[in-house]
């Protein structure tokens, strides 16, 4: 069964950012859209509409009970499609009466998503969402700030045409700590195995480099890694020989 739930708030905290903070949270540490699927004895104590209906339904005939919230039951749905499951990538688009969500997979993993009051959007801005939705450009405080739910993103971070490894240097002398490779064999010099699965071109693999941040990150820091990036690219870029006029060769 499922409805839609905001959640109760603390006081002084919008029921828009508390719900996306929550389901952050937990797609953080399992990406998967059955992550915000729970047993009828275990829906969060926040979760008020989905516990009530998790209470009416145990006089139903039946053995077991899950609730989920409606736009993160749609997410499920779509990628429970036989033929969805056979793409690697896949976009997953649901327009309700009252609201709108679309979400982008990679295999099983939630790559992000967005949701939006349906009344509000235009065929324009809906086209532009799922665009920058792809690409990774969607944040939670803009798609707030024109009347929207909000919008969560998990990417990794990639660079044609230069190495990760000289990308870490660069950063390692403004301060900035990252990664490269994947996570699970971050010893190594070998771009992620996780993107050549997923087709990554190795000009494009091999400058991934993986940020980990927390709430313990502050603006000023990300304000410094915005600034030190871009100019770490292009000099990299510049002596690089897959790099020429703009683009990779």
């Amino acid at each position: 069964m499922c409805a839609q739930d905001h959640g109760v708030p603390p006081p002084g905290e919008s029921h828009l950012d508390f719900r996306h903070s929550m389901f952050t949270d937990l797609l953080e540490k399992n990406p998967y859209p059955h992550t915000l699927l729970f047993e009828a004895d275990e829906v969060p104590e926040a979760l008020n509409r989905l516990r009530c209906l998790a209470l009416s339904a145990r006089s139903f005939p039946t053995a077991e009970v899950y609730v989920m919230d409606s736009g993160m039951a749609a997410m499920l749905g779509g990628s429970m499609d036989i033929l969805a499951k056979q793409k690697q990538h896949l976009l997953i688009l649901d327009v309700a009466t009252s609201h709108t969500v679309g979400a982008a997979m990679r295999g099983d993993e939630i790559a992000g998503f967005f949701e939006y009051h349906t009344s509000d959007i235009t065929l324009a801005r809906l086209e532009q969402l799922m665009v920058d939705l792809c690409e990774g450009k969607l944040e939670h405080s803009r798609v707030l700030s024109e009347g929207g739910h909000g919008a969560f993103g998990r990417r990794s971070f990639g660079f044609d045409a230069v190495e990760g490894e000289s990308i870490l240097l660069m950063l390692d002398r403004e301060g900035i700590c990252a990664s490269s490779g994947s996570a699970c064999t971050s010893g190594s010099l070998d771009p992620s195995h996780v993107l050549m699965a997923m087709k990554v071109p190795f000009k494009s693999a091999h400058g991934s480099i993986r940020f980990s941040m927390s709430h313990y990150n502050t603006k000023e820091e990300m304000d410094h890694i915005i600034k030190v990036v871009p100019p770490v690219i292009q000099k990299l870029r510049d002596m690089s020989p897959f790099w020429k006029d703009g683009k990779v060769v």
